[in-house]
């Protein structure tokens, strides 16, 4: 047995636990913040076969986990373990590229949207079911919504999100399943992530640093917020506090909806990600919001600071370690859905 380092690639905060996805050895596991204690509930490769996810979302007890490298969502019921694979459309047949981007909750329905196609995949989250098929590279006016949902929020019963190497946002009604592309500020202007207070959209603007907050009621651009370090960030919402997590290392920056710094916290990693990789924070039952970042840290902000809860690592066997670690570089790298047990075979 060995000690391994455990980063998250989705959480979720559900009842007295923060549910996490591991990508490296495909684990969902629950982290007990009480006792401290990681625990594993499914070895997703030997429970359902090849395949990753990217984002977790919780309905009436059932975690929904959405496929990333995958052919299926798999549902799990937190009280009785119960494990299902959730088949897609034949429009959405797995082709070895990536599914989902991104998946978005809104009055129990868990919409889906494609990296590779053009559809958007919307699930009934209380029985599992599709519910619909929206086509939203029609609906938006484009011939690709590649990128589009990388960085996306919710406003009441809408979904807003950025069109990627423009100075545009665009507004979908999931009511009426309508559509609103809105400029922002000048057209050089390339915003990377957004995230909102609740009530107005902040954006980042990349070659700037500089974030834009903007009004979606007024239409106009309320204020420019610059961040106290010259950093290249992430944006990400949580209530009415905005999380900036710099994408080369250095200090995770909590702020208030003026931009003014609430707190800050250094963090020790170095390794770069991608500006849109997903931002893996969760906001539990009391408000508290937990975050993951690549230092294999689950941090706390408990609305006046930030502090680390604990490292995210636990006792590995190493055949597990081995298998899980080949699999996934095979898996991500030949773009092919096996099962682990067939790769561990062929090796």
């Amino acid at each position: 047995m060995k000690e391994v380092f455990l980063p998250a690639k989705a959480i979720v905060a559900h009842g007295e636990f923060i549910w996490i996805y591991q990508e490296q050895y495909n684990y969902l596991m629950h982290y007990d913040v009480t006792n401290k204690k990681l625990q594993i509930d499914i070895d997703i490769s030997k429970e359902i076969g090849a395949g990753t996810y990217n984002k977790l979302l919780v309905v009436n007890g059932i975690i929904y986990m959405i496929p990333d490298l995958a052919d299926c969502i798999i549902s799990y019921k937190i009280q009785s373990g119960e494990i299902n694979k959730i088949n897609l459309p034949d429009c959405m047949s797995y082709t070895g590229t990536k599914m989902f981007c991104n998946a978005i909750l809104i009055n129990n329905k868990i919409y889906c949207v494609s990296c590779s196609n053009k559809f958007m995949v919307v699930f009934d989250g209380q029985t599992g079911k599709l519910d619909k098929l929206v086509d939203v590279a029609e609906m938006l006016q484009c011939h690709t919504i590649a990128g589009c949902f990388e960085s996306v929020i919710t406003h009441g019963n809408s979904i807003i999100g950025i069109i990627p190497n423009t100075n545009k946002i665009f507004v979908i009604d999931t009511a009426s399943f309508t559509a609103d592309i809105v400029e922002i500020g000048f057209a050089e202007n390339v915003y990377t992530t957004i995230a909102s207070d609740g009530t107005n959209v902040f954006l980042y603007e990349y070659a700037s640093g500089v974030i834009y907050k903007y009004s979606y009621v007024d239409k106009r651009v309320l204020q420019k917020i610059q961040p106290k370090y010259k950093l290249k960030y992430r944006v990400c919402s949580f209530g009415d506090k905005i999380l900036l997590d710099p994408i080369n290392g250095g200090n995770l920056i909590v702020v208030d909806s003026e931009g003014e710094l609430i707190c800050e916290l250094n963090t020790i990693y170095n390794i770069s990600y991608r500006m849109d990789a997903l931002c893996v924070g969760a906001v539990d039952e009391s408000g508290k919001f937990y975050y993951n970042s690549l230092d294999n840290y689950l941090y706390l902000f408990d609305g006046k600071s930030m502090s680390k809860v604990d490292i995210l690592k636990m006792d590995v066997s190493k055949e597990v370690q081995l298998n899980n670690r080949l699999f996934c570089s095979y898996l991500l790298r030949e773009n092919r859905s096996v099962s682990l047990e067939s790769f561990i075979h062929s090796v």
